[in-house]
């Protein structure tokens, strides 16, 4: 059964309230190994084939025994249904439309096994600001991958939010908190920033603040998922009533990144609704 992408709710444009820098997820996701079978080009398949079949030429067709398993390669992997759905995505993402969004739907039917394919879905359905079907995408891919799985958590995660699904990302974050590095990883800052802001948004500040607090504040020199720490922190210290204090923590976030894109949403706190 496919799924219905593009519809009136599903292009819905939105403010996006923690979107880091997803490029670099993006590519660090699609590096990350293991690689999976029927997702590349088979470039050295047909390289062998051209290989061995230009030099039976010169050996009266004896390395055509070596050519015909290289071109059988060649052809099961561009029959693979993995190949075949990421070349439609592709496609679709060079030229977005409703027409796409149906092919990308028909290409993640095709192969539900996939988190190659479920993760440029996903990533696919996030570009076209359909952030419920993208979470369940990027979910899929998460649950999928063998590998380590933070990049496609983190992604999943932000959709999830975007989605205000917000009890699916909490319990995909919390499976990670307890063995979560932030003062070392990136990644990590990522998961506990992201943990508390679903805390904060479910009305939660306390435990919010308590789950943020993990997180290396006092740096001078604070990156991307730092700041968004901060400003998740600036948030439910606006809840509490701390208002001097949350101030501090936007102003620092101000003095590193004025164009933010959590500071915009976090200055709305302080003026809650009635």
């Amino acid at each position: 059964m496919t799924r219905e992408v593009g519809g009136p709710d599903a292009c819905r444009k939105k403010q996006h309230s923690a979107r880091p820098e997803q490029a670099a997820l993006i590519q660090k996701a699609r590096n990350i190994g293991p690689d999976e079978r029927g997702a590349r080009f088979p470039g050295l398949w047909l390289a062998g084939t051209v290989f061995f079949t230009v030099a039976a030429i010169g050996s009266y067709g004896v390395t055509l025994l070596f050519a015909l398993p290289c071109a059988y390669m060649v052809w099961e992997r561009v029959r693979c249904p993995t190949y075949r759905a990421l070349k439609h995505i592709r496609a679709a993402s060079r030229s977005p439309s409703e027409h796409a969004d149906r092919t990308v739907a028909m290409a993640v039917a095709s192969a539900p096994g996939s988190w190659s394919v479920q993760r440029e879905a996903g990533m696919y359905l996030l570009d076209r600001r359909a952030p419920q079907e993208a979470t369940t995408c990027l979910m899929d891919a998460f649950h999928l991958f063998p590998g380590d799985k933070r990049p496609y958590l983190v992604l999943a995660a932000i959709a999830a939010i975007d989605a205000d699904r917000l009890e699916e990302a909490e319990m995909s974050l919390q499976r990670f908190l307890g063995t979560s590095e932030p003062e070392k990883s990136d990644l990590d800052a990522l998961i506990v920033g992201l943990l508390a802001l679903v805390f904060q948004k479910q009305g939660d500040p306390i435990r919010a603040l308590e789950i943020v607090n993990r997180l290396p504040l006092r740096r001078r020199d604070l990156n991307h998922p730092l700041l968004v720490g901060l400003c998740v922190r600036a948030s439910a210290k606006y809840s509490l009533g701390k208002r001097a204090d949350a101030k501090r923590d936007l102003d620092r976030v101000h003095a590193i990144d004025p164009e933010f894109p959590m500071l915009t949403e976090t200055e709305k706190s302080r003026y809650p609704d009635p």
